[in-house]
């Protein structure tokens, strides 16, 4: 195992293993860290890549299988700032996933951790983040490019804690999340096969749309989008979800004679209403608010008010029906309690 350091003041000249002797760019620092176990640390900065940058083709820097890439401020493992790569000038040169904006290809068994991609409004076929098959990927912000995570087609990735702002097409696609974060994307979350306290909001399209089948989703939040979750199969669940204050529906089902199971899930002010779908039997326990349920849901602030039929109406809500435990949980992303029969307590909050 052999760790890398990147600076903005080093040179790709330097041996690149101490912070003193770091390299300046990440591509040449990903290219040499070619083995399974070692490691990269960016240090918080702007990296500007270009199609003449080491291991870079047409702005596509390829992290090896099983090498962990991970962004520090001053100290390794602080993660207080996440340095910055962006696009620059780059364009498409047929790199092995044509891409005009600053992108990831994480192999297989990858970690990369604390960084930031700007795509530079370069949005044709653009990704910022590829991921394959059995990889991590934690605290990563894509900006300004066409898609921000782009899952491969085994649709077996999985993040947390990311997200994607200003994506021409999608935030993420054919991957899984769990509490990321879609902002004034076309399409906040397409695909994935489940996403767990997630957001999408303020996206001009679809704030979640599953077009596969199975999926799942848990505790998730669209606002502000044209409809809040879409589905193209009936085979499916949405479980402590909210809808609101979507232009179109909160729920919208193309096949209109049969819909993903629905529990516990909430509407508040969608314009065309709750769920278009003339099957409601698998709506189970809805929730139509009367009241905004966020304390500020337009400056990105999702977590419950006490709004007497908003907010209020989303907390402590029995738990019943599970074997062994007893306790109550809250709908929505942001804020919830589960009180288990051996007396623990499990608090996710952001």
């Amino acid at each position: 195992m052999t760790a890398y350091y990147v600076t903005t003041s080093g040179s790709d000249s330097n041996n690149g293993l101490t912070e003193g002797t770091a390299f300046a760019t990440p591509g040449y620092a990903a290219g040499q860290a070619r083995t399974s176990g070692d490691l990269i640390y960016i240090k918080s900065g702007t990296y500007t890549l270009s199609t003449s940058s080491s291991n870079v083709s047409g702005g596509v820097m390829s992290v090896a299988r099983g090498v962990q890439v991970e962004g520090y401020q001053t100290t390794i493992g602080d993660r207080a700032a996440r340095p910055v790569i962006e696009a620059g000038s780059v364009t498409s040169t047929g790199a092995i996933y044509t891409a005009e904006n600053a992108s990831f290809n994480i192999s297989p068994g990858s970690n990369v951790i604390a960084l930031e991609v700007d795509g530079n409004s370069n949005f044709t076929y653009g990704f910022s983040f590829f991921t394959q098959y059995s990889h991590g990927g934690v605290d990563l912000v894509a900006r300004n490019c066409s898609t921000g995570f782009f899952g491969s087609t085994s649709k077996t990735g999985h993040i947390f804690n990311c997200s994607a702002i200003s994506c021409s097409s999608r935030g993420f696609d054919g991957i899984s999340t769990v509490a990321c974060l879609a902002d004034q994307c076309a399409t906040g979350y397409f695909a994935g096969e489940a996403h767990m306290r997630s957001i999408a909001s303020n996206c001009t399209g679809s704030g979640f749309n599953n077009n596969t089948l199975p999926h799942n989703l848990i505790h998730c939040v669209a606002y502000g989008n044209a409809n809040g979750f879409q589905c193209n199969y009936d085979i499916g669940n949405h479980s402590y979800c909210i809808a609101s204050e979507n232009s179109q529906y909160g729920w919208f089902f193309n096949n209109t004679s049969a819909s993903p199971i629905l529990n516990y899930c909430a509407d508040y002010n969608n314009t065309s209403g709750r769920n278009r779908a003339t099957e409601d039997s698998r709506d189970y326990q809805p929730i139509n608010l009367t009241a905004d349920p966020f304390t500020s849901a337009s400056t990105g602030d999702f977590t419950l008010n006490n709004d007497a039929g908003g907010g209020a109406e989303l907390r402590q809500i029995q738990l019943s029906g599970l074997a062994g435990v007893n306790g109550v949980f809250d709908v929505g992303a942001i804020d919830a309690v589960v009180t288990a029969g051996g007396g623990n307590v499990i608090v996710i909050e952001d």
